[in-house]
């Protein structure tokens, strides 16, 4: 993270203004989930914060990592949008085909910085119909970091996610049945 918005200021010799997404197009395979969940912080900073030039640049990521980036786009996009659902679901529609990937990013980071589901699953009651399902498990993603008991976590899942509880419990790793 340091190097794509350094806290102190300095600018990292790992990054390219010809190439927006290194060094993500260069690490090795292992780490390429950190940094591409990372990179539009400087995606959006070469773009001088611009949101969708920003959404248009993940679609430079290797193939296999635009969703990544999209995930990306909507933690950063939480941010921008602040509490507004409204706002963010705006900008998760300049991902266009990625619009699902921005929204799970939004509801992850919701329930991340809420320490709970609640807020990031009224979000997702918001979301078009076609990502609400990848918008809960999102919420379920985050939620099992939270809630580590297995019984409560699909208590707290069907609680916050209704008719999308599966989508919850998949998300959290677990089985849409209990067993």
């Amino acid at each position: 993270m340091e190097n794509f918005n350094s806290s102190y200021g300095v600018k990292s010799k790992y990054l390219r203004a010809s190439d927006p997404i290194y060094p993500c197009d260069a690490v090795a395979e292992r780490d390429k989930v950190y940094c591409y969940g990372l990179v539009t912080a400087n995606l959006l900073r070469v773009n001088n914060y611009d949101q969708r030039k920003t959404a248009a640049g993940c679609l430079k990521s290797e193939p296999d990592w635009i969703s990544t980036c999209y995930e990306s786009f909507g933690r950063d996009v939480s941010g921008i949008a602040g509490k507004d659902p409204k706002k963010a679901l705006a900008s998760c529609h300049l991902a266009k085909r990625y619009e699902s990937d921005c929204i799970y990013g939004v509801a992850r980071e919701i329930v991340n910085s809420d320490a709970g589901p609640d807020r990031g699953a009224h979000f997702c009651a918001q979301a078009p119909a076609a990502s609400q399902a990848r918008c809960y498990s999102g919420v379920g993603s985050v939620l099992s970091s939270l809630v580590t008991d297995e019984p409560q976590l699909r208590a707290r899942c069907r609680k916050v996610s209704g008719r999308h509880t599966g989508a919850c419990l998949k998300g959290a790793g677990l089985a849409t049945t209990p067993g």
